[in-house]
């Protein structure tokens, strides 16, 4: 009740601060697999939006809202460092720019390991620190038939003996972060996108992720430019996030032209990101609409995917 109690109370602030953290959404330590259990994590942020939208709603008039610590956080589930924790950073991001008494948002932390680091700082970046119990649980949890649990740091991570991160390169969440940040460089307006898509095989839609939330999310920026270069008139970038397990096609009218700019990222979501070379990347142009695309130029978004596209 903090935050209900200092809304009635204070006066004449500028903001106030908050550190929306959100849970997995799982409930045993399972790796978020392509499934009901990656969705489960990815359907994460949208209810954690919906409680933050509730506390936004005690404001008082004028007083804006600092977002000066978020990120996935969770002891239990060993998701930290996963490729699902980036694309539920990717999602919270796009939510936190759809209300506009949100003006500071700050993604926690910079450098560091990966429950909360978007840069590795050095091969430890998935360990955590020592891991508990040392290698003897693991081969004991083994020929008991249990899979082994390890603990570090009071998290949960991915693996006894976790694959080695290369030293400032991007984390999953890094990775994430900086494609949004790249999107919005030298942007002055946000708005939010209502992605028509449908199966990149043509039949059915795309399910929406646990508690309701689409499975396919996106937002159009669009400015003058990076500071310092020559402005662009009708600059815009868009980015659009596929949080489902199936490819989509997506029209991207009014958003994007033929001969515009794309790069695409994507995996398994419950990949250990641990430098440059473990997503798959792929980019190129867009094609021009023909004659039986009246909805404009299309592009196809890959199961568990950032597209970012520049006009």
């Amino acid at each position: 009740s903090w935050n209900e109690g200092l809304a009635a109370t204070v006066r004449g602030a500028a903001a106030l601060a908050f550190h929306p953290y959100f849970r997995s959404g799982l409930s045993a330590p399972v790796l978020p697999r392509a499934g009901a259990t990656a969705g489960a994590v990815l359907g994460a942020p949208a209810r954690r939006w919906s409680a933050t939208r509730a506390e936004l709603a005690q404001l008082p008039p004028g007083t804006r809202a600092w977002m000066t610590e978020w990120n996935l956080f969770d002891r239990q589930v060993p998701v930290h460092g996963t490729w699902a924790q980036g694309l539920a950073v990717a999602a919270f991001g796009l939510d936190l720019l759809s209300d506009p008494r949100v003006t500071t948002a700050e993604n926690h932390a910079l450098v560091g390991s990966a429950p909360f680091g978007a840069i590795f700082t050095d091969v430890n970046g998935l360990s955590f620190g020592p891991l508990a119990g040392g290698a003897g649980t693991g081969a004991r949890g083994a020929r008991s038939g249990r899979p082994p649990v390890a603990r570090a740091g009071g998290f949960t991570v991915l693996d006894r003996q976790p694959p080695a991160t290369v030293p400032f390169t991007l984390s999953a969440s890094g990775v994430a972060m900086s494609q949004l940040l790249l999107a919005a460089r030298g942007a002055d307006r946000a708005q939010t996108l209502s992605v028509s898509a449908g199966t990149a095989g043509g039949a059915g839609r795309p399910l929406s992720l646990p508690g309701g939330a689409p499975a396919q999310q996106g937002e159009l920026f669009s400015g003058p430019g990076v500071p310092g270069r020559r402005a662009v008139s009708g600059r815009r970038e868009a980015l659009l996030i596929n949080l489902d397990a199936r490819p989509v096609r997506a029209q991207v009218r009014g958003i994007a032209a033929g001969g515009d700019s794309f790069e695409q990222l994507w995996g398994d979501p419950a990949l250990a990101v641990t430098g440059p070379g473990s997503l798959h990347r792929r980019g190129g142009r867009l094609a021009a609409a023909g004659p039986n695309d009246p909805g404009g130029p299309a592009v196809v978004l890959p199961a568990y995917s950032l597209t970012r596209i520049s006009g």
